[in-house]
């Protein structure tokens, strides 16, 4: 395994910063479109994950709005 001189890489990490930033360049988040197939899976999945929660007392509705998770 390469060995690593953690100062040295901080300087070299700032130096990448500070032309980054000089340049004006962002990272942005990831964010590809989902097709209509898979958004379905997914709430299809989070609802059967919720409803379990609730049934088994990890999360506990407290009101409207208002819930509390235990782990």
């Amino acid at each position: 395994m390469k060995k690593v001189d953690f100062y040295e890489y901080q300087k070299e990490r700032r130096k990448f910063l500070g032309k980054r930033l000089s340049l004006g360049l962002k990272r942005l988040p990831a964010n590809r479109p989902r097709d209509e197939e898979e958004r379905t899976l997914l709430r299809r999945l989070d609802k059967v994950r919720w409803e379990t929660w609730l049934s088994t007392g990890k999360l506990q509705k407290l009101g409207p709005r208002h819930y509390r998770f235990r782990k």
